[in-house]
């Protein structure tokens, strides 16, 4: 999806599977919807903006981030990193820290 703003709406998680919906901008939304992966559905909601639903993502980081209690409120996509917006209380943060233990990432607050 290149030259396309994307904004992360939710996440669900069922078992070892993560779901999320997607707010995506660009040019076109039909553009948009005829480039999805085959595990996304989307439908438009203006000529340029689609909601995206992906089905089924093994995502590295959702899951671990879900497993420990905290809620993702979204994810910032950049060029070549994602910002999680995450709020948890002290318990769900000791176990996130737990659960990403061998995994390279940034604290911001």
């Amino acid at each position: 999806m290149k030259s396309c703003v994307v904004r992360v709406e939710g996440f669900a998680r069922k078992e070892e599977v993560v779901k999320g919906l997607l707010k995506v901008k660009g040019k076109s939304a039909d553009e948009i919807l005829k480039n999805l992966p085959s595990q996304c559905e989307g439908v438009p909601v203006s000529s340029k903006e689609a909601k995206v639903m992906i089905k089924e993502h093994t995502c590295l980081f959702a899951i671990p981030i879900l497993e420990s209690g905290c809620v993702i409120t979204g994810v910032d996509v950049n060029d070549s990193e994602l910002v999680w917006n995450i709020i948890c209380d002290d318990e769900g943060f000791l176990s996130l820290l737990k659960n990403l233990e061998g995994v390279e990432f940034e604290l911001l607050f």
